[in-house]
């Protein structure tokens, strides 16, 4: 098995150690766990977990945008041209609705 050296400061070092043992694990094996976790390869790990979150925050939006276009247009409308300056401000991608 390749091996691989990595430089950590004292405080982070501590934590390493601390969360090892708490989850009863050598340091090798919690970073190799966490690294399963984060790269996506475990179907219940950290990208699942914000899967579930993204989906139901865009079905919320969705229905909240279809639900106040019908209500109240004008607000719906000046609440769209904000989200957009508010993307654009942050460097973020601005996806044009089609006519």
């Amino acid at each position: 098995m390749p091996r691989l050296t990595i430089r950590l400061d004292d405080e982070l070092y501590d934590r390493l150690i601390d969360r090892s043992r708490t989850t009863g694990t050598t340091p090798s094996a919690y970073l190799r766990d966490l690294l399963v976790r984060f790269e996506g390869t475990d179907p219940l790990g950290y990208h699942a977990r914000f899967d579930d979150i993204y989906a139901t925050t865009l079905q919320t939006m969705a229905m909240l945008g279809t639900w106040m276009a019908q209500v109240a247009p004008k607000a719906f409308e000046d609440g769209i041209t904000e989200a957009r300056a508010l993307l654009v401000e942050h460097g973020l991608p601005v996806i044009e609705r089609p006519e």
